[in-house]
């Protein structure tokens, strides 16, 4: 009785911890304003430089744009893969591919309008962007 009691307890505890992860391409569609960047080796935290406001676009015809200050700094195309993680966390994870380039996969963590992209490593960064409405 008092296993059973531990084993329900625990599962709740599971359950209510556990945020949704929806990462299917329609929920990423749409512009993101980069906010920060955290994690590698040391464990800090450095925001978007005052004055720089950087501008993620995911389009659904698989194309993005990356706009600094109103710039476009970079552009090509994206895509969600189901992969294998390597770094810390679940074993398999949705990663956001930009171009061809598994290997520099980022892990998708999406919170409400919040994304978090995560390098697939154990000492890798994590880019924090804002959705825009």
């Amino acid at each position: 009785m008092r296993h059973a009691c531990l084993c329900t307890i625990t599962a709740v505890i599971l359950l209510v911890s556990c945020s949704k992860n929806n990462a299917s391409p329609d929920s990423l569609y749409g512009n993101w304003l980069y906010l920060e960047r955290a994690g590698g080796f040391a464990g800090g935290s450095l925001p978007s430089p005052s004055g720089t406001r950087t501008i993620l676009s995911l389009n659904q015809n698989g194309s993005f744009q990356q706009w600094t200050n109103r710039t476009i700094t970079g552009s090509g195309t994206w895509s969600v893969k189901y992969v294998r993680n390597g770094g810390p966390g679940p074993d398999s994870a949705y990663a956001l591919i930009f171009g061809n380039d598994e290997q520099s996969k980022l892990l998708i963590t999406l919170q409400h309008d919040t994304l978090l992209l995560s390098e697939d490593a154990y000492d890798g960064f994590e880019y924090i962007y804002k959705k825009l409405h």
